[in-house]
């Protein structure tokens, strides 16, 4: 049987996971296979009203799986800001706004952003390890003794930067379409109706003087 320790690694592995991704799940129970956390999990779903506390167990796995959501939102957020620079870690420019402060200077931002974007959110070890092998801070001693919390924080500012830009680049592509003129011989409805309206008018007239022949 489930032991309370397979119980709470199972419920560790769907809030870092996701209750649908089994496989990694699985990884954070040792012990047990995928078929056996798959078929525990199935169970688990049906009937957790059972358990104890089990609003308090739902509230952990889907605040970690709005992390997870999150996660995924950012990387498409970065993903769209990256590949409207041809060469983003010379050329891409930030949309500071009036939020650019003084400590980071473009060049640690748009390094920041693009590496965030290659190792995934949330990689600030392995983020802080970049910004000091980066050959271009080699006499950077501000970027290269932010701590990982530091590192974080201006990724968030940056990252928030970025969705607004995403999203006011958006509405003005989405207002430029429904400005653009439909092209010529492209059949909108309106057009459509009007073709059909003839055909008819024009059957109508053509039955009519066969019926006076």
């Amino acid at each position: 049987g489930w032991t309370r320790k397979d119980f709470n690694a199972f419920v560790r592995g769907c809030e870092l996971h996701g209750r649908d991704n089994i496989r990694d799940v699985a990884g954070e129970v040792e012990g047990r296979s995928e078929y056996e956390v798959a078929r525990y999990a199935a169970a688990f779903f049906e009937r957790y009203e059972q358990i104890d506390n089990h609003e308090k167990i739902m509230r952990r796995i889907e605040a970690g799986e709005a992390k997870i959501q999150r996660r995924i939102e950012i990387g498409h957020t970065l993903a769209t800001k990256v590949a409207r620079s041809k060469n983003p870690w010379l050329h891409m420019r930030i949309n500071y706004g009036a939020q650019k402060g003084k400590l980071y200077n473009e060049e640690e931002d748009r390094f920041l952003v693009c590496m965030t974007h290659q190792l995934g959110y949330g990689a600030w070890d392995d983020l802080r390890e970049e910004v000091r092998r980066c050959w271009l801070f080699r006499f950077d001693w501000f970027i290269k003794t932010r701590t990982t919390a530091e590192l974080q924080r201006r990724v968030d500012v940056l990252i928030r930067l970025i969705e607004k830009e995403n999203a006011e680049l958006e509405e003005q592509e989405s207002h430029a379409i429904k400005k653009r003129p439909p092209k010529s011989g492209s059949k909108t409805p309106s057009t459509v109706a009007a073709k059909r309206k003839a055909e008819a008018t024009s059957a109508l007239t053509k039955g009519g003087k066969r019926g006076r022949r």
